[in-house]
């Protein structure tokens, strides 16, 4: 029961900012959190790779974005932070959402953005908007999607909704453990410059 009553605060947290931010975690108090809070469906280490495609392991600034569908929430636990950049950046949709109107939320539910097939069974397209449990989820990075969609005056109002939208830039430090409803909160990171070695451990939850 210990265990329940240290995750409520973060799950009421998630629930009405989106995330939820803990300071001086140890990576054990880190992943008991995580087993409380759901599945860990994968996990990886985030750091700077030059011999990888992969965009989480490069050093250049990473665009809002959410992850695959199948991630309720994204933890990252800091193991080390470069000596400059690497900020992680948030941005809360349903403040964006909130500024189009009801038509424009209908023609943004009928597009459908590219998925990268991770899981077996995984569906090569999700929508861009959908409901879960009577809330908005949001599904966006701007290069999954269609170049036709890309010109359609909703996506452009969105984008440019994105870009006036307020940010939270959080510069995680060693043993700083960061939550996120990926369903609600879209990602990004600033350019990493300095030392690169900084090192996040990233979970996906269902």
């Amino acid at each position: 029961m210990s265990g329940e009553r240290e995750t409520d605060p973060i799950r009421q947290r998630l629930k009405s900012d989106g995330y939820a931010l803990l300071k001086n975690r140890a990576v054990k108090e880190a992943l008991n959190i995580c087993s409380k809070l759901g599945k860990t469906i994968r996990h990886d280490d985030v750091w700077v790779d030059p011999n990888s495609r992969a965009h989480i392991n490069s050093d250049c600034l990473l665009d809002f974005h959410t992850d695959h569908s199948r991630a309720k929430y994204i933890a990252w636990y800091c193991l080390k932070q470069s000596s400059c950049g690497g900020e992680s950046m948030l941005l809360d949709s349903y403040k964006v959402l909130d500024h189009l109107r009801e038509y424009e939320i209908k023609s943004l539910r009928k597009i459908y953005l590219y998925q990268h097939f991770v899981f077996e069974g995984d569906a090569r397209s999700w929508p861009l908007l959908s409901d879960v449990d009577g809330a908005p989820q949001i599904y966006y990075a701007s290069w999954l999607i269609d170049s036709v969609d890309q010109r359609k005056r909703e996506i452009r109002k969105l984008n440019r909704l994105l870009n006036l939208a307020e940010k939270i830039k959080i510069r995680l430090t060693p043993g700083d453990f960061l939550v996120i409803d990926n369903r609600r909160i879209l990602h990004g990171r600033g350019e990493i410059k300095g030392t690169k070695d900084r090192h996040l451990r990233r979970f996906w939850l269902a």
